[in-house]
């Protein structure tokens, strides 16, 4: 990775640890060129992961790799995954877009959330970076990070409309099963 990159890495995640604020809401954008430098080393890494069979990131690496969730997490709709059980679309997709491929996504989920729960953990090195304590916290993390800036507003309203859409549809289907039934009975 750059130096440059690196740089600007650094300086949106000590931006939004210091204030307090969302890495969406930082000052530093990501053009395509970089995230695909961002993806490719953050690869690298996943890839050295698995093949030396370790279940954590080093610590240096966090903020490149956390920072590259966030981007991950932008470009991600959840209507292209067809497995949508609660979380498990998310971290496939970012298997596939780091590695090409979801064949891991279960240890690399396991390496990301231990991530995320370390910088929860180590307060004084991430001094106020927001970080979700309950429920799906560490996928809520990355999403809350990824969809906070005004520019990703219409992906988080493609979210939304995804979630309460498959919601929506499952409700409406369990009552025409219901009514099916009782027409049947009669």
């Amino acid at each position: 990775m750059t130096e440059e990159l690196l740089n600007k890495i650094e300086n949106g995640f000590h931006e939004a640890s210091i204030k307090g604020a969302l890495l969406g809401n930082s000052s530093i954008l990501f053009s395509e060129d970089e995230y695909s430098e961002m993806v490719e080393v953050v690869g690298d890494m996943c890839e050295r992961l698995i093949y030396y069979r370790k279940s954590e990131f080093d610590e240096i690496n966090y903020e490149q790799i956390f920072v590259t969730l966030v981007e991950i997490a932008k470009r991600w709709k959840r209507a292209e995954i067809k497995n949508e059980k609660d979380d498990n679309g998310f971290w496939p997709y970012v298997s596939k877009t780091i590695m090409g491929n979801d064949n891991d996504w279960q240890k690399l989920r396991i390496a990301f959330t231990s991530l995320i729960s370390d910088l929860e953990n180590r307060k004084m090195n991430y001094q106020h970076l927001p970080i979700v304590k309950d429920g799906k916290k560490y996928y809520a993390t990355v999403m809350m990070h990824a969809f906070a800036p005004l520019s990703s507003l219409y992906s988080f309203f493609d979210l939304c409309f995804n979630v309460f859409k498959r919601i929506w549809i499952s409700a409406l289907l369990a009552k025409m099963s219901g009514l099916a039934k009782r027409l049947q009975c009669n």
